[in-house]
This record gives C-alpha cells, structure tokens and sequence, in this order.
C-alpha cells in the first residue's frame, strides 16, 4: 500500500522540505506510484505521500468546504453506500474521488471517527479548528507507522526506510529484534528492527496540540468483548452469517473491475458464495506452479465455472529464476527487512495479478479470524549458523513468544498480535502492488466474532463449510484443496482425503521439510529430477531445489562474500558448512539460507544503500 512520510514541528519551511524530500524518495519504488507533497505552516508539518497512479485515487489532502480540516490517507477504507448517501442529504458535497467522504465523516462523527472507521490505514487529521493534528492506524496495525522524537519534532513515516535516509545512527540492527525475526519470521510486541526508530501500536491515536509533545492513547479496547447473550450456538452463527452476507458489498462494486484470488480451501468460495455479481464486475485467478496444474488450479477453476465468472491462472514460470535476484532484494527493500526472501515469489504473482486488476479481493486471513487459527510458531532453526553469545538471544526470543502465546487465549492472540506482527509483513508485500481486500477483517464481522461466548466454542472448521454451503450449495459440491465435501463422505470420499493429505505432507517433506537423510539421497537420484513426482500439487514455489540448482551461483555469490561472512553474530563456518552442503544437495538448509540471505540484504539494500 503507498504510504505517507512528515516532520510535525518547529523549523524552517526550507530545511524541513529538503528532509522531507530525503523521506519521500525511498518509498517510490514502483513505476505507477505518484507522489505529492503539502506543507501546512499553521501546523507546523511538512508531509508527502505516494499513490497508485493508475487508480481512481483521491487527490490528496481531502479538504472539507470550509478549508479548516483535511485529511491524508494511506491504505484504505470500507463504508457502506448509505452512509454515503446520509452525508449527502446532510448537504456535504462529495466528488468523485475515491475517500473524499472521509474528511465529511470525521466533521459528523467527531472523536468517534477514529474507532468506527473501517479498513486498513495509516491516517493523518488536520483539525484547524481545534488547533490540533491526529496520527493514527487501523486497530490490526497493517497501517505501520514508524516515528522518531528528536530535537522537539516528529519525524514519521509507513516505512522505516524513510528514516533511515535522514539519521545515520539508526541503521544498526536492533539485536533484541533481531533475535525475535529469527525466531519466528517478524518481530515481536511492536519492536523495531532498526536501532531508536519506534512503531506505533495497533489500534493508535497520537493527538498534537499548540506544542510538539503529543498524547499517545489507543482508540479500541484491547480485551475481547465476552458476553454471554448469545443462547446457544446457533445464534451466534446467525449473526456471523448475516453480518457477513451485509459487509459485502463495501468490497466488490460495478464500479471497477476487481480481481479475485482464488484458492481451493474454504474462505475465498465463501465471499463467493454470498457476493451480488450482478453488482460486482470479477475476474477470478490464481497463481500456478510450473511443476504441473496444482490443486489451487483445478478446484479454483471449478469454482470460477459454477459461479459463471472469467478464471485465468497466474504461473510462477522460468521468467521467474532470471528476476529472482532482482525480485529478493525488492522483497526484503519494500517491507523493511521483515518479508524473508521466499516473498519474492509472492511479489512476482502479485506484480502478474496486477495486469488483470490493481485490486485483489482474497479469503486471506479468513481461518485466523473465524476459528482463532495461529499461523506462527517459535523455532531455534537459526541456532546453527549464529555465534554463541547471540544464541542466547535466540533463547530469550523463544521465551517471549511463548510468554505472548500464553499469555491469552487463540482468538485474542491472533487478532491483537498475529495479525499486527506476523501477518503485516507479507499484506505490506503485497499491498506495494495492488490493493489487498478482505471481507474477514471487517470490523462489523470483527467485533461479532469477538463476542463469542464464554460457554461456546469459537467458530469451528464445519461452520465456516456451512457458510458456503446455505450461500451456494453448488460450491458444497466441489471438493476442496484437501479433498473436503460438505456433508457425509463416502469411502471414497474419505480415501481421496487420505491421498490429498498425504500429497501435501509429501510435498512438504520434499521441499522445506526434508531431512538430510532423505536429502542425500534425493542428491544420488539428482539425476532423474524425482522432485517432479512431488512438487507442485499444493505450491507454488519451491526453494529447496530452487537454492540446490537454479539459485546456486546467487547463493555462493551472496552468502559466501567476505563481507557477508564477517557480519555481527554470524559464525563464519557454520554459514560456509550451511550453504555448500545445501547446494550440493546433501542437506537441506532452506529456511537458514531464507534467514541468511534475508540479512544480508538487510545490510546491502537498506542499512548500506541508506548512506
């Protein structure tokens, strides 16, 4: 998602837009985005701001008719027509931008505007009649909004690079940080990865008065709402289903096309199951393997023909292995070090996903929120390539993250952590391409969900089969990627379950999960090339072989420089033993060359390229 970069204080208007300059130029790194610029000397801010230029954007800022407030977004936001329609018998004047409502709302809601606002976002308020600026995110935190407090100013930005470029002192890597990516692929309890820069939390509101010295407070509760009005459980699925049959609509219009990602579980036919395409204009794919037509292929384009819409597939193909050095270091550029390299292949699909549509409708995130599902784990994997004194860093991480995991129940953790530290970094990856909309993070749906009660089981696997099923039964019909049929299955149903499970843990074990046993002798057998038999049922991207054959030269050339080798808490042997056994084919070491790989472009494209 483009994003926004300022300075809020005292100084001069030439110094601070010469700074401001310095922020703005790291976050244009695609050749559709378009940038702005705007300095407000009565609120002491100077500010920029990127968009896609090839969308029906709003021209920033959005000012009300008086000229008194105005607001810059980033990201983007989710309201019904008729609140739309109410702001205008209310006799503001709207045009034909796409938030140009915003500012109108903020004047008929107030305070309240900050916590019923709905999408993902990171948003700034001008309130001249208050004499006051308001900074604030969306309560998942996928709106990131990095800050540093120096010489009574704020200097903010969406992305970490930005501040980076103007102070020298904060391009060290943060161990504590750092040890937490390690463990468990992003950061924890809001930490930055870059020494004194700081995030603002999920869900907040930093409010600037006369001075500089603003008031940090976060606009939502943070704690479940549990009650116990629900009687049993139908209720409460009653409710899920018909608050998500209302949403709807907010993301899918006639007014521009939309792409639709599908895949063959069970959250993208869901959205499907319920959408008016009579007032939506889709245009359903999905992103293919070069291996052969992989499961997401065959069911999405099942599911693309009972409901009547366009289906076209996406393919990870050769084109790929001559970009991907280019496309790594893009990865680890666009989200600030915290996407590892194995993004690439994602950011690849999304740039394809872009020529059919520059917004991506997704079931993403659909099983986290319904059933609680927690996609994140805690592993000591990188034990084998740091020096000694940062594994006992690698061990505090574990602990942190098992403090974070117990400390409240599935439900609370992923919607208050997992979704703001784990889930961002591939939704910032993404969004860098095209708009990402998920109908399973609206806040109306949220806030239902959140009110599970005490005595009920969160949503289960078979109500989130039964929401399409009462919505569509001809999607009930049509297995899913690991051979599900709503209702009763047969034996034959229940063998084709067995067989999908196990072409699933097949593929796995043949690709990130392989041990060396099996790896050397899969490096034997090279030869035949038996990954053929495995790879791309389920996937769509495969390191393992990847970084042992196409890669290689990439990898020695990377991992096995000098000045790669001499970095801080890497033990030079451990990462020459790594690499070599993994390339000859006689180990498999992907996730520690992710990790390897990953850093050191953190040093190359964002700590080095900052100077």
């Amino acid at each position: 998602m483009p994003g926004f970069a300022g300075i809020l204080g005292p100084g001069a208007t030439y110094e601070n837009s010469l700074l401001l300059e310095k922020m703005l130029n790291p976050i244009v790194y695609e050749d559709f985005y378009g940038t702005g610029i705007f300095i407000d000397k009565r609120a002491n801010l100077s500010i920029g701001w990127t968009y896609f230029r090839d969308v029906n954007s709003t021209h920033m800022p959005i000012w009300n008719e008086k000229k008194d407030i105005y607001i810059i977004l980033s990201g983007q936001v989710f309201i019904s027509s008729d609140c739309i329609e109410d702001l205008k018998k209310r006799g503001h004047v709207l045009s034909n931008g796409r938030y140009d409502y915003l500012v109108h709302l903020y004047e008929e809601w107030g305070t309240n505007f900050f916590n019923r606002l709905n999408g993902q976002f990171a948003c700034l308020v001008a309130d001249h009649r208050e004499h006051k600026v308001f900074i604030f995110n969306d309560r998942f935190g996928f709106g990131r909004i990095y800050y540093r407090e120096k010489d009574n100013k704020i200097y903010f930005s969406t992305e970490a690079k930005s501040l980076l470029r103007i102070f020298p002192d904060a391009r060290e890597l943060d161990e504590i940080s750092l040890s937490q990516f390690f463990v468990t692929g992003c950061t924890l309890r809001n930490r930055c990865l870059f020494r004194k820069l700081s995030i603002l939390p999920p869900g907040s509101i930093w409010t600037f008065g006369r001075g500089v010295t603003g008031k940090k407070q976060t606009y939502f509760s943070k704690e479940p709402s549990r009650v116990n009005d629900y009687i049993d459980k139908e209720e409460y699925y009653r409710d899920i289903k018909e608050t998500f049959k209302s949403v709807l609509s907010k993301y899918a219009t006639a007014n521009e096309p939309v792409g639709m990602s599908i895949t063959g579980g069970r959250d993208t036919r869901i959205i499907l199951s319920w959408l008016d395409f009579s007032r939506s204009k889709l245009r359903c794919y999905t992103f293919g393997s070069l291996y052969r037509e992989n499961r997401d292929e065959k069911i999405g384009r099942l599911i693309a023909e009972a409901c009547g819409l366009p289906f076209s597939v996406v393919i990870v193909s050769d084109d790929f292995f001559n970009l991907f050095p280019i496309l790594a270091e893009k990865t680890v550029y666009i989200t600030d070090g915290l996407m590892d390299v194995s993004g690439a292949a994602g950011l690849y699909a999304n740039k394809m996903a872009r020529n059919i549509s520059p917004i991506r409708l997704t079931g993403n995130y659909g099983q986290e929120v319904l059933e609680g599902a927690v996609a994140f784990n805690a592993s000591s994997i990188s034990e084998n390539f740091v020096d000694s004194s940062f594994k006992i860093l690698i061990r505090d991480a574990i602990r942190a993250y098992k403090e974070e995991r117990e400390s409240c129940d599935n439900y609370s953790f992923v919607m208050l952590k997992q979704l703001p530290w784990h889930h961002y970094n591939r939704y910032k990856l993404e969004s860098s391409q095209l708009y990402v909309y998920s109908p399973f993070l609206d806040i109306d749906l949220v806030e239902v969900l959140s009110m599970a009660p005490l005595h009920t089981k969160r949503c289960s696997d078979n109500i989130r089969s039964r929401l399409y099923f009462e919505g569509n039964p001809a999607l009930a019909r049509i297995e899913t990627d690991m051979g599900y049929i709503y209702g009763k299955m047969d034996l034959l149903k229940k063998v084709n379950v067995a067989f999908q499970g196990f072409t699933f843990k097949a593929e796995y074990a043949y690709d990130y999960g392989m041990p060396d046993f099996v790896a050397f002798m899969d490096h034997i057998f090279q030869p035949l090339h038996l990954e053929r038999l495995f790879l791309g049922r389920h996937k769509y991207y495969h390191f393992r072989v990847w970084y042992r054959d196409v890669f290689s030269n990439y990898i020695k050339e990377i991992l096995l420089d000098k000045q790669t080798l001499s970095r801080p808490f890497l033990n030079k042997k451990s990462v020459e033993k790594i690499v070599l056994s993994h390339i000859r084919g006689v180990a498999n070491h992907t996730i520690e060359i992710h990790q390897l790989l990953t850093l050191e472009l953190v040093y190359r494209k964002l700590i080095r390229a900052a100077e």
